[in-house]
């Protein structure tokens, strides 16, 4: 069976004529506001979810704020009170839109989206804090390529970064499984089948993906010596 062909960003962008509500349930999070909103996506990551973050309302109340009755939105799931999961139509293609509480607060200012009028996006800061933090506890291949392109496009003082990281309370940055992971990729992206699990049309070659992940164990190991004196 083949995959599931991923959506355009001009189909990401149509769900929300197709649906206004969803500029009010949150600020745009994930992959689409990282690289569509602050990002030149180089790399054609992609992703099938919308990921929306709400760190003001109960979600109950955005959750009726939404049509009673409509075809384009169905809610699939209620893991929590914190995350609703729906889906929603556009065309032959069925989003999934994800509405959460922010597992770590945003620090920042959120700014208007660049594609989508009346929509907020979530700061470049805030993803990037996030985006260490989901890298250091189950490092996925994902989680890798969005700091490699963050990376590639905008200055980024890494060490001063993952210091950040160490000291905040809700960041589950640690520098040991941090480099454990950092590890496991430097010997694994030369394989033939690793970017298949990397959700990008265009990857890095393998010698900038090394480079970089070199990089990160240099400002990792920095930062551990660092936090144990």
């Amino acid at each position: 069976m083949s995959s599931p062909r991923p959506p355009d960003w001009t189909v990401i962008v149509r769900a929300f004529e197709v649906l206004p509500e969803l500029k009010t349930a949150g600020a745009l999070a994930g992959a689409n506001a990282l690289h569509h909103e602050h990002l030149e996506n180089h790399l054609g990551r992609y992703s099938f979810d919308i990921d929306l973050q709400n760190q003001a309302e109960e979600l109950e109340v955005v959750h009726r704020r939404f049509p009673v009755s409509t075809r384009q939105l169905k809610l699939i799931s209620r893991l929590s009170e914190d995350i609703y999961e729906y889906q929603v139509r556009v065309g032959r293609h069925v989003l999934r839109v994800e509405i959460a509480r922010p597992y770590l607060r945003h620090r920042r200012k959120y700014q208007p989206s660049r594609h989508i009028s009346g929509l907020q996006v979530v700061s470049l800061p805030d993803l990037l804090f996030a985006k260490v933090s989901a890298f250091s506890t189950r490092g996925f291949t994902r989680d890798l390529i969005d700091l490699f392109a963050v990376d590639q496009q905008k200055k980024v003082d890494w060490p001063r970064l993952l210091l950040q990281a160490s000291c905040a309370t809700d960041n589950d940055y640690n520098p040991a499984e941090f480099h454990r992971k950092l590890q496991q990729h430097l010997e694994a992206c030369g394989k033939p089948d690793y970017w298949q699990e990397a959700p990008v049309t265009h990857p890095p070659t393998t010698a900038e993906l090394r480079r970089f992940v070199q990089n990160l164990l240099a400002a990792n190991r920095q930062v551990a010596r660092t936090t144990l004196e």
